[in-house]
């Protein structure tokens, strides 16, 4: 039985992208010494209790040792009487030393908790250029980047995706605000958005209002103001806004002040969809 989500992590380590086969993958990562079915003492301590036990009856008989007792007895047995770098696994490949050591830099269960969507060599990279950061530096400026390139690239989804992950990452309630405000007011207007794409597009988030409803109350700075220049800073990059900042303004208080039901949203969704139509009428056919 292979661990495929082992090989998975592993392979991010490996230096190539992810078109090769599966024996193609598991044979480099093997040999790049990430991945085995040889124990080490790392790996032993990892997953020796994931062993069922015949396979643990197994590794004793092979070794003239007592098969009886509980599956932890032998276990024990096994440690204290073995070398466990010369015990094979029959049924998985594990991760090495070698992989746990990669695992162990600050960067790796950064990128695999929040930035799989990103290409991971490109995070890599940028965080060996960028090493005098600090690391929440680093992140926060690689997803800066890739907020230009959203909008560079005319993608409303890839930016509003990438401002959720920035506000699984941020810490400073203040900076936090503003972010949710920016994904409020991109999400009502999305100047890019193709209109065949109209049907599965949502301009409110009940859980972003939600959220800047309560981080409001904790909030000293005025909160319109806050709410304008983000606003102001939104319009300057995207270029054109469809929806004022009054509007936005409203629909935000409004929706602090009571959540909006589905009969509300509808009704936003029909009205604000076709100002966007009529302010933004390109369709992808218009490329072909």
């Amino acid at each position: 039985m292979q661990d495929g989500k082992e090989l998975f992590k592993a392979s991010m380590f490996a230096g190539f992208e992810m078109e090769y086969d599966y024996i193609e993958l598991k044979n480099i990562l093997v040999e790049d010494a990430y991945v085995d079915t040889k124990f080490d003492t790392e790996s032993w301590q990892r997953y020796s209790n994931e062993l069922n036990v015949s396979q643990l009856q197994r590794i004793l008989r092979e070794n003239n040792l007592k098969i009886s007792g509980n599956k932890s007895t032998l276990i024990q047995r096994i440690t204290e009487n073995l070398d466990v770098n010369k015990i094979t696994s029959d049924y998985r490949y594990f991760l090495t030393s070698t992989a746990y050591q990669l695992l162990s830099t600050w960067y790796y269960p950064v990128y695999f908790e929040y930035l799989q969507n990103y290409e991971f060599h490109e995070f890599e990279y940028y965080c060996m250029v960028n090493r005098k950061m600090s690391n929440d530096d680093i992140v926060l400026s690689f997803l800066d980047e890739h907020e230009t390139n959203a909008i560079e690239k005319k993608n409303i989804f890839y930016y509003i995706k990438n401002l959720d992950v920035k506000s699984e990452l941020l810490d400073d309630e203040y900076l936090l605000l503003r972010n949710e405000l920016k994904h409020f007011i991109a999400l009502l207007n999305p100047v890019f958005l193709d209109e065949v794409y109209y049907r599965d597009y949502f301009l409110i988030d009940l859980e972003n209002i939600r959220l800047i409803g309560d981080l409001i109350h904790n909030e000293e700075v005025d909160f319109q103001d806050i709410f304008n220049e983000v606003y102001d800073e939104v319009e300057q990059s995207f270029g054109k806004m469809i929806v004022s900042v009054r509007e936005c303004w409203k629909i935000l208080v409004d929706g602090i002040k009571k959540p909006y039901n589905q009969k509300e949203i509808k009704f936003l969704q029909d009205k604000y969809l076709l100002e966007i139509k009529q302010y933004n009428p390109t369709t992808l056919d218009d490329f072909f």
